[in-house]
């Protein structure tokens, strides 16, 4: 689709804010109910894993933010130190190491201005503290994760980092144990992710 150029915005005259925000367009929410007849794991979970390579907690320690040009919004690249991993991937991922995890928006500097790209439904990873992670690999080292794929932990439960997702109250009734050995059981029965590497 079309929108607004990061030149087009600086060319378009007048007084420009500091920062220029850029909001990222809505997505509504999947359908579909988190509510019926309980299952084991349930289909929600078995999804998330499906779409992932893998399953970790992990702390964010520090955040890069590029504009993409071409796409008008911005990635921000953040340092992750893995605390646990429940689901490896093909790269053997193990506690103790750091990977890259990229998602969308965040803040940067194009000709001189002061730019933040954001997704009013997906906020900005908080550096040191913990966040479960189902992620894609991009590149060996380099994974990315979606609004519906993080989770800030808290005191052993998940808070949800995406406010348009109808699964929020799913999780707010887990433990994050609950959620990881739930996790590990769609792996285990078959739930094993097609590998989508773009």
């Amino acid at each position: 689709g079309g929108g607004t150029t990061f030149d087009a915005i600086l060319k378009s005259g007048g007084t420009l804010p500091d920062p220029i925000v850029i909001p990222k367009s809505f997505d509504p929410a999947p359908g579909g109910s988190v509510f019926g007849a309980p299952t084991y794991p349930s289909p929600h979970i078995a999804s998330l894993v499906g779409r992932s390579d893998f399953v970790a907690l992990g702390t964010p320690l520090k955040r890069w933010t590029y504009p993409i040009v071409g796409n008008n919004f911005s990635v921000s690249i953040y340092l992750v130190h893995l605390r646990s991993v429940t689901i490896q991937g093909e790269e053997n991922l193990a506690a103790g190491r750091d990977i890259y995890i990229a998602r969308a928006g965040g803040p940067f500097v194009y000709e001189g201005h002061n730019f933040r790209a954001i997704d009013p439904n997906f906020q900005l990873f908080h550096l040191n503290e913990p966040y479960l992670f189902f992620g894609s690999q991009v590149i060996p080292g380099l994974y990315k994760v979606d609004s519906d794929r993080a989770l800030k932990e808290k005191a052993g439960t998940l808070e949800e980092t995406s406010l348009k997702h109808a699964h929020a109250l799913y999780f707010s009734r887990k433990t994050t144990d609950d959620v990881l050995k739930e996790a590990f059981a769609a792996w285990t029965q078959g739930s094993e992710p097609v590998r989508r590497h773009q």
